[in-house]
C-alpha cells in the first residue's frame, strides 16, 4: 500500500498533503466521524482534494456506508484490510463495479532483495 501511495506522489498524480490516511485498528467503539476528517482537511488544505487511504477499513462497522458516500462526493479511496470480510467478489457487489482490484502477493527472492 506505502509503495504504490510512493509511485503516485513520485509520479506527480498526488501530492504527500492529500493523503489522508485512517488506521482503523486505532478506532474504538466506531467513533469515526467523515464530516469531522472532512472538515479538518479542508481546515488545513483548502485548496486541495483528498485522497483517502483506509486501512483494515473491515473494522468500521458499516463501512460501506462511509465509503459511497465519499465515492459519490467524488472522491478517490484507497482501501485495504486482511479479512475475509473484504474478498474482492463480496467487494465488486457492494460497489457495484465501482473498484478495481489489487491482489498483494509475497514477495519473490528478486524482489526481497531488491527491498534489502
Amino acid at each position: 500500500m506505502f509503495y504504490i501511495l510512493r509511485e503516485l506522489i513520485e509520479d506527480k498524480k498526488i501530492q504527500l498533503e492529500q493523503v489522508v490516511f485512517v488506521d482503523f485498528t486505532s478506532f474504538l467503539d466506531n467513533e469515526f466521524n467523515v464530516e469531522k476528517l472532512l472538515e479538518d482537511f479542508y481546515l488545513l488544505y483548502p485548496d486541495k482534494t483528498p485522497f483517502f487511504v483506509f486501512d483494515e477499513i473491515q473494522e468500521l462497522k458499516d463501512f460501506e456506508k462511509v465509503v459511497m458516500y465519499l465515492f459519490n462526493m467524488g472522491f478517490k479511496i484507497f482501501l485495504s484490510g486482511s479479512n475475509s470480510k473484504l474478498l474482492s467478489s463480496q467487494l465488486s457487489t457492494i460497489f457495484r463495479g465501482r473498484t478495481i482490484d489489487v491482489k498483494v502477493f509475497p514477495l519473490n527472492f528478486k524482489e526481497f532483495l531488491y527491498f534489502k
